[in-house]
Parts: C-alpha cells; sequence; structure tokens
C-alpha cells in the first residue's frame, strides 16, 4: 500500500478540520484508508482541558517554539517519525489503494521542513491550503503563527471555503482527481 501525506494549511477558522474530514468521507467511500495528524498533536493533547481561545492559540504556539529549540524533540521531527512508522506499517500491504495521511500545519517553514523530511524517505508529499473570506483571513490573532500571511502560491491546492458546507463538498468532489489521480 502507497501512502500520500496531504499536508493541509490555512488560517484559524477557515474550515480545515471540515476540509479534511469531508475529503476522507469522500476517500472512505471510494475504498481508501486515511489518517490525521497535527503537527501540534502533542502540545494539544497536552493542553486538552483547556478551552479554545486566542490566548490558548497563543500558549500553543509558544510551547512549540519551546520544543523546537530541541532539535531532537522538536515537533517536526516527531511528526515525521510518526507518518514513517505508519508507512512502515502498512507497507506490506497488497491493496493497490493508498493510505492517505492528513496533517493540519500553521507555519509555511514546518511545512517545508516536515515537506523535505519526507519527501528523502519516498513519501508523497502534497500541500493544500484553505482561505475563507476576507475578514477571516484578515483577522489578528496575537501568535505569529496565526498572523503570518499565507504565500498561497506554493500550495499545490487551493480551497476556497466561503460558502455552505454543501459547497465544500463540492469543490472536495471536483477536486478528488488532485488526490487520487485519473483512476476513479
Amino acid at each position: 500500500m502507497k501512502v500520500e501525506t496531504i499536508i493541509l494549511n490555512g488560517k484559524p477558522r477557515v474550515g480545515k478540520d471540515t476540509f479534511i474530514t469531508l475529503s476522507q468521507n469522500h476517500l472512505i467511500q471510494l475504498g481508501y484508508s486515511t489518517e490525521e495528524y497535527s503537527l501540534i498533536d502533542p502540545i494539544r493533547n497536552f493542553a486538552e482541558h483547556i478551552d479554545k481561545s486566542d490566548n490558548y492559540r497563543k500558549a500553543l504556539h509558544l510551547m512549540k517554539k519551546a520544543l523546537d529549540e530541541c532539535e531532537e524533540y522538536s515537533l517536526q521531527n516527531l511528526l515525521v517519525k510518526k507518518i514513517t512508522a505508519a508507512a512502515d506499517r502498512v507497507k506490506y500491504v497488497t491493496s493497490k489503494k493508498k493510505l492517505f495521511i492528513f496533517i493540519n500545519i500553521r507555519e509555511e517553514k514546518d511545512i517545508k521542513e516536515i515537506k523535505e523530511k519526507l519527501l528523502a524517505k519516498g513519501i508523497t508529499v502534497k500541500t493544500v491550503v484553505v482561505t475563507a473570506n476576507e475578514r477571516v483571513q484578515n483577522r489578528e490573532y496575537g501568535n505569529a503563527a496565526d498572523d503570518t500571511p499565507l504565500t498561497i502560491s506554493k500550495y499545490d491546492l487551493h480551497i476556497t471555503n466561503d460558502s455552505t458546507v454543501d459547497d465544500l463538498k463540492m469543490r472536495i468532489s471536483n477536486n478528488l482527481s488532485f488526490f487520487i489521480g485519473n483512476s476513479l
């Protein structure tokens, strides 16, 4: 079984989690396997009982920054190890279907680093950015990870989520070839 990693970025509240859930639903219906990770899962698990607010996001950013100081324990290295383990786990599964691993990463420098490390291990990586209306895109959150503007041109797929969930489902359905190629 081949592993394909989909790295997802977007400002807070643009629908990244909804995009992942809807994409996973489409792929599972077609017989594919999916998993989902976030770069900050280890920190989020540590702080799981804290309400999701701007201060919460700032605290996560500061904790991530502290861990990044220790290369061996950086969140990037932990995530690459987790994805490599998943690829090793399914390496000998004879299915021709892929395992899609969705990764939510907010900072473009982290995306670049993780993409390079996964490609070096022979793991396919594609990137997606989700955007919303200007009000959401331009809001300030008080931490560098969420306030840094996105470079849309760096991504393989750009999804605009500025309407209903049904419209987002349709956009995902229209872009299924991005995930699975032309072998529908």
